[in-house]
């Protein structure tokens, strides 16, 4: 699989990776669409990465997708959860010399600034070879 960029969500409609699970396998798919999920807590649930995710259409062949579950995305991140989702997104950068997107951005969805906010500080303390 190719892999240019990561896709970060924030997932109002679950408060843990097991809830968002539910909620795509009620929607039709195997699994969780998304291949690592961040609790508010810090813990983080993974899915195969070999395998297409289903978490943004037209960028599924070619991204990783991450949910920040349990957080609206639009005020400040709970700590555990800011501190475990840059650790991820450190090792995927370093693995995988991608950027991070704010799914928001692709969408045309305003209103998440916190999520935005920490998108851009990622992407900037990180170059890109």
């Amino acid at each position: 699989l190719s892999t240019d960029s990561v896709i970060v969500h924030a997932i109002t409609r679950a408060d843990t990776a097991h809830d968002l699970d539910i909620l795509h396998r009620r929607n039709g798919y195997h699994c969780c669409g998304f291949h690592y999920c961040v609790e508010p807590s810090g813990s983080v649930n993974t899915r195969s990465i070999d395998t297409i995710g289903h978490h943004l259409s037209g960028w599924d062949a070619h991204s990783i997708g991450v949910a920040l579950v349990g957080w609206d995305g639009k005020t400040s991140l709970p700590e555990d959860l800011e501190a475990q989702a840059d650790t991820l997104l450190d090792i995927l950068f370093q693995s995988y010399s991608v950027t991070a997107v704010a799914a928001p951005t692709l969408l045309g969805i305003e209103g998440y600034d916190p999520l935005l906010d920490f998108v851009r500080e990622s992407n900037a303390r990180r170059t890109v070879s």
